[in-house]
């Protein structure tokens, strides 16, 4: 009997793992600014995409819509890239009205996105300082919204029927089609 009591504690002992390598890896990257900012900016337009989907659809006057975000960051450009894809129904669909749809998003969704890039992208907890407010300053200059509208079923990035682009810090629009060819 005391050797099955035995055997039963030691049980959970002999089946413990050691992380696998991919796994320790992960456990030894430290999380840093740029990830958590990252992260939380995505929050923020995830929660935003029935209010950016609702400004598009007055902008462009076209109900029929899906809209999806994601937020990255481009090594080469060294920017933060805030994308918001607008897909619409196969058909005839005017270049203008998306435009408008775009321009509408970009324009109204630049408040928001200013006040939460400034702040994800600091430590919690903190008083605001004005060298918080001047790194924020800085951080808009390095981040761009994008609005793209496809028709459904299209993924290629050079499909886009229309991308609009417009810095935080800035209060010009360019009207960018397919890959990257300003119009």
């Amino acid at each position: 009997m005391k050797k099955l009591i035995a055997l039963l504690l030691l049980l959970p002992v002999l089946a413990t793992a050691d992380p696998s390598p991919a796994t320790q890896r992960l456990l030894n990257e430290p999380a840093n600014l740029m990830d958590i900012g990252i992260i939380r900016v995505s929050t923020v337009a995830r929660n935003n995409w029935g209010l950016m989907k609702r400004i598009y659809q007055m902008g462009a006057g076209f109900s029929n819509v899906s809209l999806y975000t994601s937020v990255g960051y481009n090594l080469e450009t060294d920017k933060i890239n805030i994308r918001i894809t607008v897909e619409i129904g196969l058909g005839v669909y005017p270049v203008n009205k998306a435009k408008s749809g775009c321009r509408n998003i970009v324009t109204k969704m630049t408040q928001l996105f200013r006040s939460w890039v400034g702040r994800s992208f600091s430590h919690y907890g903190f008083e605001e300082s004005s060298q918080q407010k001047d790194f924020a300053e800085l951080l808009f200059g390095r981040t761009d919204i994008y609005c793209a509208v496809r028709t459904i079923g299209q993924v290629i990035p050079g499909e886009a029927l229309v991308t609009v682009r417009k810095n935080l810090a800035s209060d010009e629009i360019d009207v960018v089609k397919g890959d990257g060819d300003k119009n």
